[in-house]
């Protein structure tokens, strides 16, 4: 079982923004704007996500009492196994039917269809968060942020014995082409799993400048999960996108009571102030976030990258060189920086960040492409 790594950033687009007097904005409650994006859509239900046909149903089932040599949990890793040699990833968020029927879909897809068919078999499962090294391409500079959701098969023949003590429960791993650079978060609810499916859905949709749709995606996301805080973000930036800057400093302020992380909320609400020219009040929340302290590297690497997209060049440096500080390792950080030094017209500098990037690529591939970028630098 092998695994492709990929979950789309949610990038804030540019609108033009009204002032916002603070006393306007109420937190008591989540902002909603339901009749500006009617009409209102259905979505299907979390048994009808997890469903399979019944052809693929009975082929599954088949197998599964037919494999009598594996435990339980097993066979389900067993069928997904010899079914995912011709399954390719694709960026698409899939139904379990869908993703069978296409033999295709991306980690979310995955994880939906190895429910369902643990659902079949009787078998348990739990949900992991997995944080990797980002993936960057350096021709169009897009960043893909390296979280996602993976899916454990429990093994419920091995029990707890009086008086000891289970520090994990044992059972097979489902995911995607696994490298060794994969960071282990933390096990995730079922609630979060599903308002992961239903992110992902608004994501692509607010791509596709679809708003209504990613709108009541949303919507759905935070019915599963009221304190996801990658959910309230996006609600947030669809009332940007939306020219709703009100509702969007008020759905800022209800993630920052609600949601148990704040961090990207706080860089997204302080991009909001400086949009308005609130310097005063996004100094402040610039203090709070100083004093954060965020273990991943890519969020920093990737607030880096915004402030840098727009035009603040001090931000961006700040920001990468924390990113920089916690794994110095990641050779797109040295470049991110280089970039920054090269726009405030210090080469020096961004010649020594190219060459740190340089060493720290292992691909002989982007090894040469800092190798032109230092010659052309140094001509």
């Amino acid at each position: 079982m092998k695994l492709v790594l990929i979950s789309i950033a949610l990038l804030l687009g540019s609108c033009q923004l009204n002032s916002v007097k603070p006393e306007e904005v109420s937190k008591a409650a989540l902002p909603r704007l339901d009749t500006h994006f009617m009409p209102a859509p259905s979505f299907p239900s979390e048994t009808a996500i997890h469903s399979l046909s019944e052809e693929q149903a009975e082929s599954f089932l088949q197998y599964f009492n037919q494999a009598t040599q594996y435990k339980p949990h097993a066979r389900v890793y067993q069928y997904l196994d010899e079914l995912t040699e011709n399954y390719s990833y694709h960026h698409d968020t899939l139904s379990a039917e869908q993703s069978l029927s296409a033999g295709r879909g991306n980690c979310m897809s995955l994880a939906i269809l190895t429910t369902a068919l643990a659902r079949l078999a009787g078998v348990e499962t739990e949900y992991q968060l997995v944080e990797s090294d980002p993936v960057f391409s350096i021709a169009d500079l897009n960043i893909v942020k390296g979280i996602h959701i993976r899916t454990k098969l429990i093994d419920n023949s091995v029990t707890q014995e009086p008086g000891s003590i289970m520090l994990w429960r044992p059972g097979m791993i489902i995911d995607y082409f696994p490298d060794g650079s994969e960071r282990f978060v933390g096990n995730v609810a079922h609630e979060n799993y599903m308002a992961r499916y239903f992110i992902n859905l608004a994501v692509a949709s607010l791509e596709q400048n679809k708003l209504k749709l990613a709108y009541w995606q949303t919507l759905e996301a935070i019915k599963y999960d009221r304190s996801n805080e990658d959910a309230i973000n996006l609600l947030a930036i669809i009332y940007r996108r939306a020219n709703k800057p009100t509702l969007a400093e008020a759905t800022y302020r209800y993630g920052l009571d609600e949601a148990e992380n704040h961090l990207s909320l706080l860089k997204n609400y302080r991009l909001l102030l400086i949009s308005q020219s609130r310097t005063e009040e996004a100094d402040e929340i610039q203090k709070t976030i100083d004093r954060l302290h965020d273990p991943s590297p890519h969020n920093w690497y990737l607030a880096g990258l915004k402030a840098y997209d727009d035009g603040h060049m001090d931000d961006a440096i700040k920001f990468l060189k924390r990113a920089e500080r916690i794994a110095p390792y990641i050779h797109q950080i040295h470049f991110g920086l280089a970039r920054a030094y090269y726009q405030k017209g210090n080469e020096k500098l961004a010649e020594q960040y190219l060459i740190r990037a340089r060493e720290a690529a292992y691909k002989p591939t982007i090894q040469r492409i800092y190798d032109a970028k230092i010659a052309k630098l140094t001509q």
